[in-house]
Order: C-alpha cells, then sequence, then structure tokens
C-alpha cells in the first residue's frame, strides 16, 4: 500500500471513531428521569448515574439569621436520597424531617386569632386574607368579618380543630367569611368560567374565586400558595388521619393540575417571610415553600 492510500485509510478510521464518539456522548446527554425541576438559585445538587438534577432555596434570602436556621435546619436532610425512593418512602422519609422540631405545634386553634398580625402582617398592622390578597383589620371580631380557613378541609383530610392538622399554622389561614363558606369543604381545581354551573365569588367588587357545588378554584395568585400548602399537610400528617392524601382534597386525582399551579405561581417574597415567622413559632418549615419543585419527584 502506497503512502497515499495509508493515509486516506487512516483520515477515514479517525472520521469514523469521531462519529462514533460524538454519538455517544449525545446519547448520554438526551438520557432524561421521569421528574423535571425549576430553575434553581442556590442549588444543592443531587446525582445519579444518568443525569444531574438541582434542587434549590426558591429565592435568595437576605435575613441572615432565617438563612442560617434553613441551613441548620435542611444539614441532615440528604438529598441524594430523592432519586432511589418511591412515592410513599419519600413522603415518610420528608414526614420525619419536618416532624422534627423543637417546640413543635405549642399553639393551639384558638391562639391562631391573635396571631395573624404577625404571620400574615400587611406591614400596617393588619392582616392579609388568604383567598382575596386584601388587608384587613387584624382585630378579632368572633369571626364576623373574617374567620380561620383549612386549606385542606378538614373533612377531607379526617381531621377535627383540635387535632394537629386543625391548627397547624401553614393549614390554617385567615379568610373572609363569605369566602370562606364559598369554599365551604369542595375541593380544589379549574373550573369553566363562562359554565352556567360556575359562580364567580367576589370581594371588594374584585373576582377572587370561582365555584360550583363540588370544586373551588382560587384567583392565579393564589393557586401556588394552596398548592405549597396541600403537599406540605399531606405529608406531614400522612397516614395519620382517615383520609389525609393529596388526592382527597383535588378534582384532579392524576396530581397534574395541582403541580401545574405549583409552577405557575412560583413561591412569593411573602411566603418565604411567612415561612420564617412560622419557623419560629411553630418549629418547622413548610418544605415546599423552601423547594417547590420537591413535589415533582413525589407526585410528578
Amino acid at each position: 500500500m502506497n503512502n497515499n492510500k495509508k493515509t486516506c485509510v487512516l483520515i477515514l478510521i479517525l472520521c469514523l471513531i469521531f462519529l462514533l464518539t460524538g454519538c455517544r456522548d449525545n446519547t448520554t446527554t438526551l438520557k432524561s428521569t421521569k421528574h423535571s425541576t425549576l430553575t434553581p438559585t442556590n442549588s444543592t445538587t443531587i446525582t445519579n448515574s444518568t443525569t444531574t438534577t438541582a434542587l434549590s432555596l426558591s429565592s435568595p434570602l437576605t435575613d441572615k439569621e432565617s438563612l442560617y436556621n434553613i441551613e441548620q435546619y435542611y444539614q441532615k436532610f440528604d438529598f441524594n436520597k430523592l432519586l432511589t425512593l418511591g412515592t410513599n418512602d419519600l413522603i415518610e422519609y420528608v414526614q420525619d424531617l419536618i416532624l422534627d422540631a423543637p417546640g413543635l405545634l405549642k399553639y393551639d386553634y384558638d391562639d391562631l386569632r391573635y396571631l395573624y398580625d404577625e404571620l400574615d402582617s400587611d406591614g400596617k398592622g393588619g392582616l392579609i386574607l388568604f383567598y382575596a390578597q386584601e388587608s384587613h383589620s387584624a382585630t378579632w371580631d368572633k369571626g364576623n368579618t373574617w374567620n380561620r380557613e383549612h386549606v385542606f378541609a378538614r373533612s377531607l383530610g379526617g381531621f377535627q380543630k383540635d387535632d394537629a392538622a386543625g391548627y397547624d399554622m401553614y393549614n390554617v389561614r385567615p379568610t373572609i367569611t363569605s369566602i370562606n363558606s364559598a369554599r365551604d369543604n369542595k375541593v380544589f381545581g379549574n373550573l369553566d368560567h363562562n359554565s352556567s354551573s360556575v359562580t364567580k365569588v367576589s370581594y371588594n367588587g374584585k373576582v377572587v374565586a370561582w365555584t360550583n357545588s363540588s370544586v373551588f378554584e382560587p384567583q392565579d395568585s393564589v393557586k401556588g400558595d394552596v398548592a405549597r400548602i396541600v403537599f406540605y399537610v399531606s405529608t406531614m400528617y400522612y397516614k395519620k388521619y382517615t383520609n389525609l392524601e393529596l388526592k382527597q382534597v383535588l378534582s384532579d386525582t392524576t396530581y397534574k393540575t395541582i403541580l401545574e399551579w405549583n409552577a405557575m405561581d412560583p413561591v412569593s417574597e411573602d411566603e418565604i417571610k411567612r415561612n420564617n415567622v412560622v419557623q419560629k413559632k411553630q418549629g418547622n418549615r413548610n418544605i415546599f415553600v423552601d423547594y417547590p419543585e420537591l413535589a415533582n419527584y413525589i407526585w410528578g
């Protein structure tokens, strides 16, 4: 074989090796798990053999004391386990973390009436009504204008006001009494706003929700908050009460709707501030506010 032929053969061999290597790299790049995550900040990375995925705090926190507490709080939470556990085992693993807190649930249902000016502060001495997202006087008037709403309804979860889920600060929020009545114990879901069977729920001239005989849909700015609350409650009290599973409080038992709500209404600064205040009073944190993408690992 002359030199020119040898050179051509060598070039062909090198090209073939290059092409095969490139294909293999592309195949590796295209591998994925069934879970998706939101864009991370301040990420803690978890890996398995085929992918690198990140979980992260929802937003940078400027309160150094709060940030320190958060870092300490999640110190023993092994994120590397997330891709190795099945749904039920993962729920129990997260439950162990949020149950292990000093002074957990030391306030009762009656106490909450006088804590909302701090828990849901509007910054002016009043409180923010949950579904309406409007300021209101924090003065307790025996429920005539505002009262306490169980976001994960008691009748759907199988617990009472004097059970832990019945006075958990993450689950019990201040709401205008008329809106609380419209919510009743209905499940959450999306509704056809043009349907004759759907009623608008208004406050101060603004539509804040829609409802029919069995479903309640809050306004978009509250949907993510609702999602992260019911994620927390169904995890915190998993197997503790009769029917307390996430699907009990949803019209869509495939979880698709509630996961969409979690993504379309991201964690706000107010949610983060409230998480910090509740931690100081109740002892634990809503992990789905700190790591909203965790819901995809459990129910996605």
